[in-house]
């Protein structure tokens, strides 16, 4: 009788011993899930601000632009002399965030050259307005291409960010 339930005993904490060990894991696992969903979440967020980055700059951009457009103030080429310093290091960021992810470096093939024309039609209408007068430079903003080019851009990085938003909801 006496080994009977020695027996149990053995039995009975092998098997609570077993549960605590199987809880454990299971604890480790979950612990591990929680600390790799949040780095792809905290991926993502740097993802969607980088993108919203480039959009800003982009506007800022033409903010300052238009500002000297109208005014002929050299100072209110400060927001544009800005983004145009800072652009390169905004692209390259998201392309580094991005480099996992082939479909969103295709789009960044194709979103490079877009913001490049922006700036090349921004600086031809500064330059425009400062050689040849506000007239000139008015009729070149009036002629569309700065904001197709822009309208690409911007449909780009919606594409982009509803991609990020698509895969970050797996």
């Amino acid at each position: 009788m006496k080994g009977s339930i020695n027996r149990k005993i053995t039995i009975g904490f092998r098997v609570v011993v077993a549960l605590v060990v199987l809880i454990g894991v299971v604890a480790f696992q979950n612990v591990q899930q929680f600390f790799d969903t949040d780095h792809w979440v905290d991926h993502t967020l740097e993802v969607l601000s980088q993108l919203e980055d480039i959009r800003s700059t982009l506007v800022d951009a033409e903010t300052g632009q238009r500002g000297y457009v109208i005014t002929g103030d050299e100072h209110y080429l400060e927001p544009y002399n800005t983004a145009t310093a800072n652009i390169d290091a905004v692209l390259q960021n998201i392309r580094e965030l991005t480099s996992d992810n082939p479909h969103q470096q295709a789009r960044l093939d194709t979103l490079d050259p877009l913001i490049a024309e922006e700036f090349a039609i921004m600086r031809q209408i500064i330059d425009l307005r400062r050689n040849k007068g506000l007239e000139v430079a008015r009729q070149m903003i009036a002629s569309g291409n700065g904001k197709a080019v822009m309208d690409n851009i911007r449909t780009i990085i919606t594409a982009m960010k509803k991609d990020v938003d698509d895969c970050s909801s797996l």
